[in-house]
């Protein structure tokens, strides 16, 4: 059915999504128990795959629909924690469960939980029916405005696709070598659940803790690029070292650990990624951003997991490599991945810069920030990276110019000159003399001449009075810069007196024997 012509509430696509994914979870032990064939449990980590990403999926429109900005600054992190608790326990509470109704029943248990998430979907649409029932068939419209095809032609979007694509095979195919490292390890059926139970809820408590407090100061302190790598990184250094001990001593319980060591490290950095990856829309302007996540959500994630599964075929089925023949070809994976990071994070800056140079009523770069990119601007302004300091002032000044006056006076003092110009001139727009007192200590301190001038021009808005009183000094500052500044500013002064005083001067400058002097009153 085309999207154009569906007209589905959220309530209901979200019903029939949790109602799918129930439904899968019931059948899914009833075909295990009479089939219990390799085709089956082969498929079963892209199923896990399906349903995690239908579930995260859901979530996120559910409260984006329900909460509005304000809301959501407060209870967004709140809430998202719920996936980890819910891990933490289901994790620790999975080797109970096995040891008194075996494996493949915990899918009963799963499908009772799935089954208590739809009333309370139902609970949640009762107490917001307007927000709930709102038809978002608008929005598929806009996202059919251009085929995969057209966005395959912009080279920031193929990198994103192709990075995109890279995380999910290489997720994949680690997580294969871990399982069968565990296997080897745990024959069982039961014994195997029970130990991947306490490893999702030693991730869950990790994870919990590194949303908690790590997340979002490393990707304000670090920025998108090094984020980008750190996952490639990380994983082939535990590759290399299963490699290593895997071809020159065979040590089971060093290949066991250095696999859960891996998976273990890229579940926790997912979250992390993929908040990293989401900020790589945010350059695109609005309607090619809400293409791109769509295409790439519900186009390049199943492609992609359906690569992985040939790639798997190929090397276990067909050329019967073991677990350390795989971590060589994991290796070469990595290295591309790390090598696509790399250029992304370096088109990502470029793209930032390249919107900064364009103006934004222009409509062919900066886009406007929805109700959700709306935080990541508000985070990127404590970003160590100039250009996306800048970059998200200039944002949030069309947007949400209410949220900026709460951040211009670290901004100030920031150590670049160009946010320190772009705070200067939007503290000049709000015309609040609050911060006066900063804008004199940089006026009086700074080396720089343009943020000098600027904080000149920027106390003459919000301080006038200092600035009449000193004009005279800053006429004759030594700096040409904010000596022609402060008689610009004479000449436009209200006060007639200070008018003439400052064509007095530019005729003295004028007929001066320094050619600098002369410059200033031409």
């Amino acid at each position: 059915m085309c999207i154009r012509d569906s007209h589905y509430s959220l309530f209901k696509t979200l019903l029939v999504v949790h109602g799918f994914m129930l439904l899968t979870l019931i059948a899914l032990p009833l075909i295990l128990s009479r089939l219990y064939a390799s085709i089956v449990l082969f498929t079963l980590p892209i199923y896990f795959g399906v349903n995690l990403n239908l579930t995260i999926s859901s979530m996120w429109n559910l409260l984006g629909r329900i909460f509005n900005l304000r809301q959501g600054k407060r209870l967004f992190a709140l809430l998202s924690s719920g996936e980890h608790i819910a891990t933490i326990f289901a994790g620790f509470l999975a080797p109970f469960f096995v040891a008194r109704i075996g494996t493949i029943n915990l899918y009963v248990i799963g499908a009772c939980f799935m089954a208590g998430a739809i009333v309370m979907l139902v609970l949640i649409k009762r107490l917001s029916t307007e927000k709930m029932s709102l038809v978002v068939a608008g929005e598929g419209r806009l996202a059919r405005t251009a085929s995969m095809g057209d966005l395959l032609k912009n080279p920031y979007i193929r990198l994103v696709i192709a990075l995109f694509s890279l995380v999910i095979i290489g997720f994949y195919v680690i997580l294969n070598i871990y399982y069968a490292q565990v296997e080897i390890r745990f024959p069982t059926a039961d014994e195997m659940a029970g130990f991947v139970g306490v490893f999702m809820g030693v991730y869950g408590v990790l994870s919990l803790l590194m949303q908690w407090l790590v997340a979002g100061r490393v990707l304000n302190h670090f920025g998108v690029g090094p984020v980008l790598v750190a996952s490639p990184v990380g994983l082939l250094a535990f590759t290399l070292l299963f490699a290593v001990v895997g071809t020159f001593n065979q040590w089971s319980t060093a290949l066991l650990w250095l696999a859960v060591g891996a998976n273990m490290y890229q579940f926790i950095l997912y979250a992390l990624g993929t908040s990293a990856i989401n900020t790589l829309y945010q350059p695109l302007p609005v309607h090619q951003r809400t293409q791109a996540q769509t295409a790439v959500i519900g186009i390049v994630y199943p492609v992609s997991m359906g690569i992985t599964g040939l790639i798997l075929i190929v090397l276990l089925n067909i050329l019967e490599f073991n677990p350390v023949q795989l971590s060589y070809a994991t290796i070469l994976i990595i290295l591309i991945w790390l090598a696509v990071a790399v250029r992304m994070g370096d088109a990502y800056h470029r793209r930032i810069k390249q919107a900064l140079q364009v103006p934004s009523f222009k409509g062919l770069i900066m886009p406007q920030p929805t109700k959700e990119s709306i935080p990541i601007f508000e985070q990127a302004l404590s970003s160590t990276n100039p250009a996306i300091v800048v970059y998200a002032l200039k944002m949030l000044e069309e947007s949400a110019p209410q949220l900026i006056s709460s951040n211009l006076g670290a901004l100030v003092d920031y150590p670049d000159d160009a946010v320190q110009l772009t705070a200067l001139n939007q503290l000049a727009s709000l015309s609040s003399p609050a911060m006066s007192t900063d804008v004199k200590h940089l006026l009086q301190n700074k080396s720089s001449p343009a943020v000098r001038t600027q904080a000149l021009e920027t106390l003459y808005v919000i301080d006038p009075d200092f600035v009449t009183a000193k004009l005279a000094t800053y006429a004759g500052d030594p700096e040409p810069m904010v000596h022609e500044a402060a008689l610009s500013i004479m000449r436009r002064h209200k006060e007639p007196m200070i008018v003439r005083q400052a064509a007095k001067m530019l005729q003295n400058l004028a007929l001066s024997t320094e050619r600098s002097s002369r410059m200033i009153a031409a």
